[in-house]
């Protein structure tokens, strides 16, 4: 028998539910239900340092089949003077894990940021059998860089 949504002790789990009363049996019964699972937010880039001149990194790849919906959180933390820095993000999706395309809807057509601390949330389907990220830098140095770390949660 389902529960109640005020009666989930699992925070979770997050429902979304029509309760209609029972006469018969005098207790709340549920008439729809969807449940929504997420995973574990999964970490793309940890901590990684930008401090060349031009850098690219590829995050992992991930089997997002399961799944639906994102959300990526980016956590960008700037260190230094210059006012040429930036970084882009790709989200990229492919059905074979060899050719790669990129999401260019929205803000993802160019995600960039430049010379800025942000801590930002997007949210992006799932398009695809597997999803990577790519982040490209330029103007990096040893005194100038920047600490990403990029989190992805899924849901299906």
């Amino acid at each position: 028998m389902a529960r109640r949504p005020d009666k989930i002790d699992d925070p979770l789990k997050s429902y979304d539910s029509i309760h209609i009363w029972s006469d018969m049996i005098n207790e709340w019964v549920v008439a729809f239900e969807r449940r929504f699972q997420y995973l574990q937010p999964v970490k793309l880039l940890d901590a990684h340092v930008f401090n060349a001149t031009d850098e690219a990194k590829n995050s992992d790849i991930i089997d997002v089949r399961p799944y639906a919906r994102g959300l990526l959180m980016l956590n960008i933390d700037f260190t230094g003077t210059a006012h040429s820095i930036d970084i882009v993000f790709r989200l990229q999706f492919s059905h074979n894990q060899v050719d790669w395309h990129t999401y260019m809807i929205g803000p993802w057509g160019d995600l960039r940021y430049i010379d800025a601390d942000k801590k930002e949330c997007l949210d992006f389907p799932i398009i695809a059998h597997y999803m990577r990220l790519r982040a490209v830098s330029s103007g990096c140095s040893s005194s100038n860089y920047l600490t990403v770390t990029a989190k992805a949660v899924l849901q299906n």
